[in-house]
C-alpha cells in the first residue's frame, strides 16, 4: 500500500518512510467504508441519514471516563479502538486504517483481544510514530475514507476536511458523537455500532472485543426469533413413502415422463418396489449406500425411489465424469451395491459387482419380483437418504450424508412457494449428481404433479427452449446462466421459475419477473438443498435470496458467533431439521463445519462460508464467499481441489487456482503454477492431466506459469498481483469465409476472451468447457444463430459448427 504523504523540502525522509512502511506493511487492502454503506442500502439494509448524532447516558459516560482513568488510558485511544472495530465489522478487514487529526491510524483487529490491551497497544504504536509525522492532507480514498477525532466537549462541528465519512466524539458528562458522510450514504449503522462498543468498554475494559453484543434486546428477538419463525414443520417422510401415498390415493395420475415412457404413480411405485425387493435380496440394508451410475433418466428416478424404499442411501455418479473421479468416489463411499446400465457402467474392477438394469438376467429377476409377501418396512427418517459428493478444500471431493429428516419441510416450502399443483409439469433439469435434482423430485411428487425427464446432456439455449415448450413445462428450477440463454417472451406456458445455484443478476430478475412467478433460492448441499426462498420477485430491486424456509433457521454472525444488525455483512449459518448428518467418514471436517448452535440448546448449525446481511424486511442479501469456495455457472467448486489437481502434474511444483471475472464470457477458473524444474509444462498436457481428476466445469480455462507465487507482506497469496492470462497468439489457421463463420468466430473470441479465432480452432482446446458452452450459445443467439450443446460437443471447430448452425430468423 502507498501512503499519500509529503514532507518539508530538504528534510531527510528516509527514517520516516521506513517507519511508515513498517507500520503499514500488514495492510493488504484499503479500508473503504463508503462502498459498504452504499451496498447495504442498495441491498435493502438501513440507509439512514447523512448525519447521525448519538449521546451516551450520564452513567455510561461516567463509567467510560473512570475506566480510562483507572487503566491510565487516554479516551482517544479507546475511541480509536472502538472505531477500528466498527470498520473491521463493516468492511471485513483485519488491519484497518483511518485518519486522525495528525496521523493515520492502523488497528490490527483481533476479536480475542481485550479493549484495554488493544488501546494500550495502539497508544504505544502512535507514540513511536510521533516523530515521523508526514504533512498529509486529504487521503483521496486511496488508503482509507474515514477520519476520527476526539474533540472538545463544547464543539459541535464535525472534523473539517476531505474524508468522505467523519466521526467526531465529544467527551463530557454525556459523551456525544457525530458521524457525517458526503453524498447519499447513511451514517446510522456505524454510529449505532460505535455506541455499543463504547458501552462495552465502559462495562468491562478487560472483555474481548469480539464478545460485545451488537444488537439490542428487541433486535436480538427480531433477528433470531421473528425472522426465523417459519411456522409448524410437517412430519418427516421419505420420498419413497411420498410416492407410495400418491400411488394409493391417485394411482392413475401421470408421475413421470421421459425416455419415450409415461409412468403413472401406480406404475412408478410398482417398478420402484420391484427394484427395492431385488436390492434387499442382494443384501441392501439401512445405512448402506447404493451407487447409481446412471444419467438423468426415468431409470434413475425409479432407482432413487427404490433405494429409499429398500432403506438405503443412494449415491449418484455421473457416468460422464472422468474415470479417476468415478473410481475415487466409489472407493471413498464403499457402496454395498452398484446399479447401472450397459452403456453407463464403470470399467470392470471399479466398485462392487454391478446390477445392470438392461441386462437380460436382471430384467428377468425384476419381472419375477413380486409385491406379495412380507412388505418392506418403511425406512427411518434418521437414516441417510442420499450422499452427494461436492468439491473439497483438501484436494479431494467429500461426500455429504443427508438424511430423510429435512425432505418433508423442503417439499412443503417448494410446493407452497412455487405453487405446484397436480396439473403441473416440473422439469428435471439438474444432473442427479447435484442435489438440485432433489428439489425437482420432491416438489413434483409431493404435489402429485408430473416430473418430466429430458434426454441426458447439458440443456441450454434453443435446446432447453424446445424441451420447455414441447413438454409443456410449467415449473422449472434453473441456474441463472441457463435462464440467460433463453428467449423469454416465447415461454408463456412457464408459470413458475426458480433461479438457484449462483447469484441472480438484477437485470435477469427484472427480465423474467413479469408475467410469471419468479423466485430466487439459496441453499448448500449440507442443508438438504435449500435454506431460503424469496417471495415472487418484482424486478424493481436487486433480488434477495429471501428468508428461511420451513424447517430451517439462518443466522448471520460476526466473530464470536455474534448476531449482526441489519445491513452488516456476516457469515451465514444454517440450523434446523434439514441439516445433513455430516461428511462421509470425515469426522474432523464434520466437526469444523457442523458446530453447536448457541441459540438452541443441543442444536447444531452449519457454517456455510457464505457472506450475507439481513435486509430491513427480514430477507437476506447475498454478498459472496468468505473462503476459496466459488460457484461457477451454478456448480460448487473448491479452488483448493482444482489447485491440488494441477499440482499433481509431475512438472508442477506449486499451484493455486483463482476465479477471474474481468474477461469476456464471465467468471472462469485460472490456474497459476510454478514449474518443478523451471521448464513450463505443455498447457495441453496439463489440461489432459487435470481432466482425469476434475469434473468438466472445474477444469481451468487457462494455465499461467510464474517464477514464484506473489505474496503480501503478511505472507498470504497476493491475488491482486496475479497477472491476467496472456492473450492467445494470433491464429495461424484459415480466417472465416462466410457470414456464419464470422459470427461464430466473433462469439468464440468474446466468450473465450481472445482477440481472434481461426475456423480450425477447437473451442475446448482454446479453454472452453461445458459451462462456457452455455455462454457461447447465448452469444451465438445474439448473432442470429442457434446451436445446441450437443452441436458444439460434436463439432467444436468454427468450420464444423457453421455447417450445423441454424439461423434464428
Amino acid at each position: 500500500m502507498t501512503l499519500p504523504t509529503t514532507y518539508a523540502a530538504g528534510r531527510d525522509t528516509q527514517p520516516a518512510e521506513a517507519a511508515w512502511h513498517a507500520y503499514l506493511a500488514a495492510v493488504d487492502e484499503p479500508t473503504l467504508l463508503v462502498p459498504v454503506l452504499a451496498s447495504a442500502a442498495g441491498a435493502g439494509g438501513p440507509a439512514g441519514a447523512a448525519r447521525t448524532e448519538r449521546e451516551l447516558s450520564e452513567a455510561v459516560s461516567g463509567r467510560l471516563a473512570a475506566q480510562c482513568a483507572v487503566r491510565g488510558l487516554a479516551l482517544e485511544s479507546v475511541v480509536r479502538v472502538a472505531w477500528g472495530a466498527v470498520l473491521s465489522l463493516l468492511t471485513g478487514g483485519v488491519h484497518v486504517v483511518f485518519g486522525g487529526p495528525a496521523l493515520p491510524v492502523r488497528l490490527h483487529y483481533r476479536a480475542a483481544a481485550s479493549f484495554a490491551a488493544a488501546a494500550e497497544e495502539l497508544a504505544g504504536e502512535q507514540s513511536r510514530l510521533a516523530g515521523h509525522e508526514p504533512a498529509w492532507s486529504d487521503p483521496s480514498g486511496e488508503l482509507f475514507d474515514t477520519a476520527l477525532e476526539v474533540a472538545g466537549p463544547q464543539s459541535s462541528d464535525p472534523l473539517p476536511g476531505g474524508a468522505p465519512v467523519r466521526c467526531t466524539v465529544h467527551p463530557g458528562a454525556r459523551t456525544r458523537l457525530c458521524v457525517t458522510a458526503r453524498g447519499a450514504v447513511g451514517t446510522d449503522l456505524p454510529a449505532e455500532l460505535l455506541v455499543r462498543l463504547l458501552e462495552g468498554f465502559a462495562d468491562d475494559p478487560d472483555r474481548p472485543i469480539g464478545t460485545v453484543a451488537l444488537l439490542t434486546g428487541d433486535e436480538h428477538h427480531r433477528v433470531l426469533g421473528v425472522w426465523n419463525d417459519t411456522g409448524e414443520e410437517p412430519a418427516p417422510v421419505s420420498l419413497a413413502e411420498v410416492v407410495r401415498r400418491q400411488a394409493a390415493d391417485h394411482p392413475h395420475r401421470t408421475a413421470l415422463v421421459g425416455d419415450g415412457e409415461t409412468l403413472t404413480y401406480a406404475r412408478l411405485d410398482e417398478r420402484a418396489d420391484r427394484l427395492a425387493r431385488l436390492l434387499r435380496r442382494r443384501g441392501c440394508r439401512p445405512e448402506d449406500i447404493v451407487a447409481l451410475v446412471l444419467p438423468r433418466s426415468v431409470e434413475m428416478v425409479v432407482a432413487i425411489v427404490a433405494v429409499g424404499r429398500a432403506g438405503a442411501a443412494y449415491l449418484p455418479v455421473d457416468p460422464d465424469y472422468p474415470a479417476e473421479r468415478v473410481a475415487f468416489m466409489l472407493a471413498d463411499a464403499r457402496p454395498a451395491l452398484l446399479v447401472t446400465t450397459a452403456g453407463s457402467a464403470p470399467p470392470a474392477g471399479i466398485g462392487p459387482e454391478p446390477i445392470v438394469l438392461d441386462d437380460p438376467g436382471t430384467v428377468a429377476d425384476l419381472r419375477d419380483e413380486s409385491a406379495a409377501g412380507n412388505p418392506i418396512p418403511p425406512c427411518r427418517t434418521a437414516n441417510p437418504a442420499y450422499v452427494i459428493y461436492t468439491s473439497g478444500t483438501t484436494g479431494r471431493p467429500k461426500g455429504v450424508v443427508v438424511t430423510h429428516a429435512g425432505l418433508a419441510s423442503l417439499a412443503a416450502a417448494k410446493v407452497e412457494r412455487m405453487a405446484v399443483a397436480p396439473d403441473s409439469r416440473v422439469l428435471q433439469f439438474a444432473s442427479p449428481s447435484f442435489d438440485a435434482s432433489i428439489t425437482e423430485l420432491v416438489a413434483a411428487f409431493t404435489a402429485g404433479a408430473t416430473l418430466v425427464v429430458p434426454p441426458p446432456g447439458p440443456l441450454a439455449g434453443e435446446e432447453l427452449e424446445r424441451v420447455l415448450l414441447a413438454e409443456r413445462i410449467s415449473h422449472a428450477v434453473l441456474p441463472p446462466v441457463a435462464v440467460a440463454s433463453l428467449a423469454e417472451p416465447r415461454l408463456k406456458g412457464l408459470r413458475t421459475l426458480v433461479m438457484a445455484g449462483e447469484a441472480c443478476p438484477a437485470e435477469l430478475a427484472a427480465t423474467w419477473s413479469g408475467g410469471r412467478r419468479t423466485i430466487n433460492a439459496y441453499g448448500p448441499t449440507e442443508a438438504t438443498v435449500c435454506a431460503t426462498m424469496s417471495e415472487p420477485l418484482s424486478g424493481s430491486e436487486p433480488p434477495p435470496v429471501g428468508g428461511p424456509i420451513t424447517g430451517r433457521s439462518v443466522y448471520v454472525l460476526a466473530d464470536g458467533l455474534r448476531p449482526v444488525p441489519p445491513g452488516v455483512v456476516g457469515e451465514a449459518y444454517v440450523a434446523g431439521s434439514g441439516l445433513a448428518r455430516g461428511y462421509l467418514r470425515r469426522p474432523g471436517l464434520t466437526t469444523t463445519r457442523f458446530v453447536a448452535d448457541p441459540f438452541v440448546p443441543g442444536g447444531r448449525m452449519y457454517r456455510t462460508g457464505d457472506l450475507m446481511s439481513w435486509r430491513q424486511d427480514g430477507t437476506l442479501a447475498f454478498h459472496g464467499r468468505a473462503d476459496d469456495q466459488v460457484k461457477i455457472r451454478g456448480y460448487r467448486v473448491e479452488l483448493g481441489e482444482v489447485a491440488a489437481a494441477v499440482a499433481g502434474h509431475p512438472g508442477v511444483a506449486r499451484a493455486v487456482a483463482v476465479v477471474r471475472d474481468e474477461e469476456p464470457g464471465g467468471p472462469r477458473i485460472v490456474a497459476y503454477l510454478v514449474p518443478e524444474d523451471g521448464a513450463a509444462p505443455d498447457p495441453d498436457d496439463l489440461r489432459r492431466h487435470v481432466e482425469r481428476f476434475l469434473a468438466p466445469y472445474m477444469v481451468p480455462a487457462a494455465f499461467v506459469d510464474l517464477d514464484d507465487l506473489p505474496l503480501t507482506p503478511s505472507g498470504k497469496l497476493d491475488r491482486a498481483a496475479l497477472p491476467a492470462p496472456k492473450a492467445a497468439p494470433a491464429p495461424a489457421g484459415r480466417p472465416p469465409r462466410t457470414p456464419t463463420e464470422t459470427a461464430l468466430a466473433e462469439s468464440f473470441a468474446k466468450v473465450l476472451g481472445i482477440p481472434e479465432v481461426d475456423i480450425d480452432s477447437d473451442f475446448f482446446k482454446l479453454g472452453g468447457n461445458s459451462m462456457l458452452t452455455i455462454v457461447l450459445i447465448r452469444e451465438a443467439r445474439r448473432a442470429g444463430l442457434s446451436i445446441s450443446p450437443r452441436d458444439l460437443i460434436n463439432h467444436p471447430t468454427i468450420e464444423a459448427l457453421a455447417s450445423v448452425a441454424r439461423t434464428t430468423g
